[in-house]
Formats: C-alpha cells, sequence, structure tokens
C-alpha cells in the first residue's frame, strides 16, 4: 500500500482526481467548487514534497504561490473589482521576474533579458487569458486540463516533481469538468480556480524554458489555450457536446507542446 500511494501516477493523476471530484461535490452549493484544482494540488504536495517554510527554495515558493493564489482568488471572486483583470497580469509578470531571477544570473545580459521578458510575458498572457474564463466554467475547466496535461507531460522527462505539479492541476480540472459533463449544470470557478492555475502552470513552465528542456515556441501553443477556450463560440447545447468542441480547438495546441517538447526543431 506504501508503494502504492507514492507511485507517480496514483500521486500525479489518480490522488489529485479523487480529492478534486470529493471538494467539488463539497463544496457545490457554497460556489467554491473551484477550490477542486487547489485540493488536487495539495493532495500531490502532500504525497511528494512538503510545505516547510524553511529553506524556502523554488519549489517550495511554486507551492506557496498555488496556495496565495487560491486564496486571493477566491477573495477577488468576491470583491470583483474591475480592474483586476488588468492588474492581476501585471502581478504575474513581477512574479515571473522574481522567482526567475536566481535562475537567469548566470547567463549574459542579453540572454538574461531575452528570458526573463519572454517568461513575464507568458506569464502575464496566461494569467490575463484564464481570468477571461472566471464566468465561464466549462471553458476554464478545459484550458486547466489542456494545460495542466500538456505541460506535466512535456516537462515530466526533466524534472518529474514539477511534472507531476502540472499533472495534478490537471487531473483536478479534468474531475471539474466532468461533474459539469455528468451533472449538466455549470459548478462555480472563478479566480480561485484560473489563478492558481495559471501562475503555478505558467511559472513550472518557464523554469523548464529556461533550464533548455522546452523549446520557446511551446510558449505561444500554451498561451493560445486559454484564448481560444475564451473566443470559441458554442451553440446551447449539453455540456458534453460543448467540451468536446473546445477540446477540438484546445487539444491539438496541448498535443502539439508534447510533441515539440520531445521533438524539437
Amino acid at each position: 500500500m506504501q508503494a502504492w500511494l507514492h507511485h507517480p501516477y496514483f500521486v500525479a493523476a489518480i490522488a489529485p482526481f479523487i480529492v478534486a471530484l470529493l471538494t467539488a461535490e463539497l463544496f457545490l452549493r457554497l460556489r467554491l467548487s473551484g477550490l477542486a484544482l487547489i485540493a488536487g494540488f495539495a493532495i500531490t504536495v502532500f504525497l511528494v514534497a512538503n510545505f516547510d517554510l524553511h529553506p524556502l527554495t523554488l519549489t517550495q515558493q511554486i507551492i506557496y504561490t498555488a496556495l496565495a493564489a487560491s486564496v486571493l482568488g477566491v477573495l477577488f471572486s468576491l470583491i470583483d473589482w474591475p480592474w483586476l483583470n488588468a492588474l492581476l497580469p501585471l502581478a504575474g509578470v513581477v512574479l515571473a521576474v522574481c522567482m526567475l531571477w536566481p535562475l537567469v544570473q548566470q547567463h549574459a545580459p542579453l540572454k538574461m533579458l531575452i528570458l526573463l521578458a519572454s517568461s513575464a510575458g507568458f506569464v502575464g498572457l496566461l494569467v490575463w487569458g484564464m481570468d477571461n474564463l472566471i464566468d465561464a466554467p466549462l471553458r476554464a475547466a478545459n484550458a486547466a486540463t489542456a494545460l495542466g496535461l500538456s505541460t506535466g507531460i512535456a516537462v515530466w522527462s526533466s524534472t518529474t516533481l514539477y511534472g507531476e505539479f502540472a499533472i495534478s492541476m490537471g487531473c483536478a480540472a479534468v474531475a471539474h469538468l466532468l461533474i459539469q459533463m455528468i451533472s449538466k449544470q455549470a459548478l462555480a470557478a472563478e479566480r480561485g480556480f484560473t489563478l492558481p492555475a495559471s501562475l503555478v502552470i505558467g511559472i513550472i513552465t518557464c523554469v523548464a524554458f529556461v533550464a533548455g528542456h522546452l523549446p520557446w515556441y511551446c510558449l505561444p501553443l500554451m498561451a493560445a489555450i486559454p484564448l481560444l477556450a475564451w473566443v470559441m463560440p458554442l451553440p446551447k447545447m449539453a455540456a458534453l457536446l460543448q467540451s468536446l468542441l473546445l477540446s477540438l480547438m484546445t487539444v491539438p495546441l496541448a498535443v502539439g507542446v508534447v510533441y515539440l517538447a520531445r521533438h524539437p526543431l
């Protein structure tokens, strides 16, 4: 049993899916089903990492970024200031620069500037794209699924831990999406769902990019996933069919990210 609980597939996929499924159902009436995402991520952290503050490594920073983004996302959804859609991407840019700064200092100034600018711009665009989906839970869950799974699979071979983190969010989003398709009703997602997904997946992607494990052209494909989920027109039909239509746009991009990460041009 102990070996099974620490098996990578159980840690990254099965456990977060089950926990997210239960969390979404538990908080359904409170309109906090979006917490399913952070619950799925947290169980993976509990099984393979820890919540210690010292030493504050990059891994710990990612973990606490996810937790803080989830809490702040819930608060921001309650307050709903109209300028948050512009402020949150800017905060994502600043966060990306602060977290990636130690990783790029070894490079020449020009390359350091290019890496930081590309990474910060990507995270800001991802936060903005996901924030546009706060009132469209089906679209948000579909985009988070594609982002989490594609990122996790793409970086798994270079850093298994971060791959598990990303896949856990993708599988938690699958649980959120599955309930919507089965129950034929939208679950609340809001910023408690979209903000941690965009920040954590964005930072993990940028860490792999800066380290040279992920080619730069994967970043535009990933940034396009929430944007296509946002602009894709959906006719009035069952949630299952709507999700399938969305997948026609997001899944090819996700597959492209994985393929290009494994077979760089």
